[in-house]
């Protein structure tokens, strides 16, 4: 499911802040934010803008310019706020139209729930590249062959949490670092990709550092040869120089989260015997199982996964938790597959994220 930076939402709920006259906490979808007191009421439609969205410079976001127009995290008055609701005349002053005029394809005007980060002039708040990741680009992320790495937040989908009541379900720590993405595909082509590009052949480059490391391209095209297999692994490469490197890691290591059959345009199921490892080839190491959850054990409301991804790796707190059925299974409120990301809030507030 593609992210939703901006969208038209209903205001869940109001509440007030103790001792604040001009602002109070509302709720938008899980998201819990601070608004101007009395811009809302519980089921009016806004627009919400999530964290990591860069707005535009335009007079209606003037005042976010010292913030060089970026949602991220903040406490308030001591609340928590994440992300950004405004009155629905935010769309129709930025793009100086009526709401009535501004209709999807099919002619029906905008309503709760539509995107609007296009429309808008929304951006993605990407953070710069660091020397040792950028190199010469070779191509686009081949998104023809295989899927990006992009969990959706639990608060930006919280009816997910009603498809996993009756599964078991497992948790992994989800590790701050850059993604990464090894793949052979069916032309015998073996690639390198960070998020959104795939990368030229260079030593330099810490990517391709860890795919000589791990001998990504021989154990790939071993298993081609053997089973038939046209995989790409997908994980996070952490370690110096790297996202601060808060894990204090003395080498780049790459931590597998996804295999993914590009023959069979599937994922493989986790596997357990012993301690945890994801189905993988070769000797790459997969990310930290944290829980193994069963029905009964599971966390029911968004606050409550909140506080359960407050987690410690190697004596390090981690950036969240990634949660995911045991069975691979397509998620109707994800449109995509059930899995989803809770990121720590008490981390985003030490990092400034």
């Amino acid at each position: 499911m593609e992210r939703k930076l901006a969208s038209i939402q209903s205001v869940v709920s109001v509440e007030p802040i103790e001792g604040a006259d001009r602002i109070e906490k509302i709720q938008v979808l899980g998201w819990r934010l601070v608004a101007k007191k009395g811009d809302f009421r519980p089921g009016d439609l806004c627009v919400y803008f999530e964290i990591d969205s860069l707005l535009p410079e335009c007079p209606e976001f003037e005042f976010l310019r010292e913030r060089k127009f970026r949602i991220r995290t903040m406490k308030m008055r001591g609340a928590i706020s994440q992300g950004l609701a405004m009155p629905l005349s935010v769309v129709t002053d930025t793009l100086s139209i009526t709401l009535d005029e501004i209709a999807d394809e099919n002619g029906v005007p905008l309503q709760e729930g539509d995107d609007v980060t296009e429309l808008i002039g929304v951006k993605k708040y990407e953070p710069p590249i660091p020397m040792n990741l950028s190199g010469e680009i070779f191509g686009t992320f081949p998104t023809h062959l295989l899927p990006k790495t992009d969990e959706q937040r639990l608060q930006s989908a919280p009816g997910v949490l009603e498809e996993i009541k009756d599964k078991t379900v497992y948790v992994t720590a989800k590790m701050d670092g850059t993604s990464a993405t090894y793949y052979l595909g069916p032309d015998g082509h073996f690639g390198v990709c960070s998020r959104n590009w795939e990368l030229k052949p260079d030593d330099a480059n810490v990517l391709w550092q860890l795919a000589k490391k791990y001998d990504i391209e021989t154990t790939l095209r071993a298993m081609a040869d053997q089973f038939g297999y046209h995989l790409a692994v997908q994980g996070e490469a952490c370690g110096p120089g790297i996202a601060g490197n808060r894990m204090q890691l003395k080498e780049h290591r790459l931590f597998v989260f996804n295999v993914y059959s590009i023959d069979r345009r599937e994922y493989w199921a986790p596997e357990f015997i012993g301690s945890f490892s994801l189905v993988m080839p070769g000797d790459l190491e997969g990310v930290p199982l944290l829980d193994i959850l069963v029905p009964e054990e599971q966390p029911k409301t968004v606050d409550e996964w909140l506080v359960h991804a407050e987690r410690f790796y190697q004596g390090q707190s981690v950036e969240g938790i990634v949660v995911r059925s045991m069975r691979e299974e397509y998620s109707p409120t994800l449109q995509g597959r059930l899995s989803f990301k809770v990121v720590s809030n008490r981390y985003l507030l030490e990092h400034g994220e």
